[in-house]
C-alpha cells in the first residue's frame, strides 16, 4: 500500500475480521425495521463495521491504490462464491419466483444461490441458519450488505420483501427483489 502504508492495512484487517461493513440503501420502512429488530450489541457492532467501511471507501477513492480499492469491494461478500438462502415464510409461488429473480445474479459469474429445490424452497432453520433469511411480512424492503448478516440471530430475516408473498409480481417487484439480492451477496 503505497500512500498510506501499514497502518490502513492493518484496519482493513482489522474491519474483515470484524465481519465486514456496508452501504445502506432501504426504504424508509426498511431502515426502521432493520433497526428495531437487533439486540442493541449487535446494532452497535454493525454500526462500528459500517463507520470502518465508509473510511476505507473515503480512502480507497483518494489513494488510487488498487490494491485497497479491492478490499474495499470485495470485503462482503460471501466466502466461497456460495450463499444459502432460507424463507421464513411466504407461498410456494412467491419464494420460486423470488429464487428464479434472485438467480440474474449468478449469471455469468461463479456466484452460487442455493435456496433448495423447486417447488420446495428451504425453510429456515435456527439449528442450521442460512446465510440469507427471507422473510415476506416486515416491514419494508431491505437487507443487510454481504457477511453483515452474521451478526443477526438466527432466527431472523436477513432480507425482507414486504407484500411480496402473492402468485404474481411485477417487473417493478422483480427490480426490488433483484437489488435487495444484491445488498445481500455483497454488491
Amino acid at each position: 500500500m503505497r500512500k498510506f502504508g501499514r497502518e490502513l492495512f492493518v484496519l482493513a484487517g482489522a474491519l474483515l475480521v470484524l465481519g465486514s461493513g456496508a452501504a445502506r440503501g432501504h426504504d424508509l420502512h426498511g431502515i426502521v425495521a432493520e433497526r428495531n429488530s437487533l439486540e442493541p450489541e449487535a446494532w452497535t457492532k454493525i454500526e462500528e463495521i459500517r463507520t470502518l467501511r465508509r473510511f476505507l471507501a473515503n480512502e480507497s477513492g483518494k489513494s488510487q491504490d488498487a490494491e485497497l480499492e479491492a478490499v474495499v469491494q470485495r470485503e462482503m461478500t460471501w466466502p466461497d462464491n456460495r450463499v444459502s438462502v432460507c424463507f421464513l415464510d411466504g407461498r410456494k409461488e412467491a419464494r420460486d419466483h423470488v429464487a428464479e429473480v434472485a438467480q440474474r445474479w449468478t449469471e455469468s459469474t461463479g456466484l452460487q444461490l442455493d435456496f433448495g429445490p423447486a417447488g420446495n424452497r428451504s425453510t429456515c432453520n435456527a439449528a442450521n441458519p442460512a446465510n440469507v433469511r427471507v422473510s415476506f411480512v416486515g416491514s419494508g424492503h431491505w437487507s443487510y450488505v454481504g457477511v453483515e448478516a452474521k451478526q443477526v440471530s438466527s432466527k431472523q430475516q436477513t432480507l425482507n420483501l414486504q407484500g411480496m408473498s402473492r402468485t404474481t409480481c411485477s417487473p417493478g417487484d422483480d427490480g426490488i427483489s433483484l437489488r435487495e439480492f444484491g445488498r445481500s451477496i455483497g454488491v
